[in-house]
């Protein structure tokens, strides 16, 4: 999203209420009638929203939104939407409150609509942010080793002490040279909020200017107007569902007759080249209810050439092709290993997915991973179990297809799931799709059985969160002490119970042990 197009008036939040016609959708369209894209609605859209009785009308009403907003149409990439997405995430993030999603508060609407300020000034009061904790505890699946998110750069704090001092306590957004809107005829502004004693709200006290900016912007924001469906291609333009959500997202979309993608298939021909480079690949679900293909490529040692050159193409199970891409990307090092990542966003299906690494126009290795993402409808259901040492707060704000990443939390798998004697090894999987109770939340119970030169079985107390619409992560950690967990190689087995629907599934996985040196 360029500055021109940041978008609409809090004055919308009047309007979220769904209407007798939205009630009639299913979840996902009133959520998203009622959410962030919301406040880019014209008063024209938000009539016709009201009027729309069914999913179909209302999938084609999305992607004709979304469509007119699109500075680059015909394009798989919108940027605008990706921006917009990008800033929800950040929001609900730093600024959810118990009642309210993020995005939704005072300070998440601004952020979401103007961007970020330059500055923050909170006199008085210091800010902080509250990351996830998978667990401390005396069980052989506890560990010391939970993690808690700090501050980092530029990150947003919660805003006044009004607990401590049980007044009302401001804080200021200072807007200033290139952190202004460039529709916004003035070098500096700024935006001021004051904190409810007692509570965790945080008002908006700027009143008129500031939703004038926002009301502009949101003229602005709708960049194609002239747009018609019957000027979009059947299933295209980017609703919630069906192919239209294919795209890699930082990769850059391939022919399929390109030179690349046939060194690829000759690779894999050939075996591949093996060696010290891994490929973890899995169907996971990002925070907007999107299916999404996280895929990482690990080496153990210093892999040859930096920026990585990373093709690769998505395969229907039967080999018919969906899509392929081409991602350049430099290398990042966590835990003794270099790795580069990137998601696909794809429709439910079964597919395979293969990526190598390219030289001077050869593929040096390569590797293909099955893939199941689930439908809707889809019971009970648990994703690929991932093993990682490396599982950290982000230290900037979570972007919406962040591969790898929920809840502000980044998971780098381990690609040899070898780990050292003494040290701490995650396990982290979702779990999709389970009855909830009358509080809204999963009823999930753990247990795990391990197998190996150490074989012990047990519960594992965990704490689910959400991770989209209908995910939650179930994360923990065990210590790798050498009584526990004597060099070799074990087999993990993961069961999760739904205590509502009384149904469990399990997931497998193996990883090994070595001797510190």
């Amino acid at each position: 999203m360029t500055k021109s197009l940041s978008v609409s008036a809090l004055l919308l939040s009047l309007l979220l209420l769904p209407s007798p016609a939205s009630a009639q959708l299913s979840e996902v369209y009133q959520a998203w009638g009622s959410g962030p894209a919301s406040y880019l609605m014209l008063p024209n859209e938000e009539a016709a929203w009201k009027q729309i009785t069914n999913d179909q009308d209302a999938e084609e009403f999305i992607r004709l939104f979304w469509a007119q907003r699109d500075p680059s149409v015909g394009t798989e990439l919108n940027e605008f939407r990706r921006e917009l997405e990008q800033r929800v995430a950040y929001a609900d993030q730093r600024f959810a409150t118990k009642e309210t999603a993020g995005a939704m508060t005072d300070r998440g609407r601004v952020f979401v609509l103007l961007g970020p300020p330059r500055r923050i000034q909170t006199p008085g009061a210091s800010g902080s942010a509250t990351g996830g904790d998978f667990g401390t505890g005396d069980s052989p699946f506890d560990t010391s080793g939970s993690v808690s998110s700090g501050t980092g750069p530029g990150a947003f704090g919660r805003g006044g002490a009004t607990e401590r001092s049980g007044v009302a306590s401001e804080e200021r957004w200072i807007y200033e040279d290139d952190y202004v809107p460039s529709f916004i005829d003035r070098k500096r502004f700024t935006v001021r909020f004051l904190s409810k004693p007692g509570t965790e709200e945080v008002e908006l006290r700027d009143g008129e200017r500031v939703l004038a900016y926002m009301a502009e912007a949101r003229q602005l924001a709708r960049a194609h107007p002239e747009l018609t469906a019957a000027d979009l291609s059947t299933g295209g333009g980017g609703g919630l569902s069906g192919d239209s959500d294919l795209m890699a997202w930082m990769g850059d979309e391939l022919s399929g007759a390109s030179a690349s993608l046939t060194a690829l298939r000759e690779a894999l021909g050939n075996g591949g080249g093996g060696g010290a480079t891994h490929l973890d690949a899995g169907a996971f679900q990002a925070g907007d209810g999107r299916w999404i293909i996280p895929y990482q490529i690990s080496a153990e040692a210093d892999p040859a050439g930096d920026p990585a050159e990373v093709v690769g193409e998505l395969v229907k199970a039967d080999g018919d092709p969906v899509l392929s891409f081409h991602l350049e990307q430099s290398w990042r090092k966590a835990q003794g290993q270099s790795y580069v990542k990137d998601t696909l966003v794809v429709p439910p299906g079964d597919y395979v997915l293969r990526t190598g690494l390219e030289q001077g126009g050869k593929v040096s290795w390569a590797a293909s991973e099955p893939v199941s993402v689930p439908t809707p409808a889809e019971d009970f259901w648990l994703s690929e179990l991932l093993f990682s040492n490396s599982v950290f707060p982000m230290q900037e704000a979570q972007q919406m297809l962040e591969p790898y990443a929920w809840q502000g939390i980044a998971v780098v798998p381990k690609g040899n799931r070898t780990f050292l004697s003494g040290s701490v090894m995650w396990f982290y999987l979702h779990a999709c799709y389970a009855t909830l109770t009358a509080d809204g939340e999963p009823s999930l119970r753990v247990n795990v059985k391990i197998k190996g030169p150490e074989s012990f079985r047990g519960p594992v107390p965990v704490q689910p969160a959400r991770a989209g619409d209908n995910c939650w992560v179930i994360a923990q950690g065990l210590d790798l002490t050498p009584d526990r967990f004597p060099p070799g190689d074990y087999d993990m087995n993961v069961q999760v119970r739904d205590s509502e629907a009384q149904i469990t599934l399990s997931t497998e996985g193996k990883f090994s042990v070595a001797p510190k040196s």
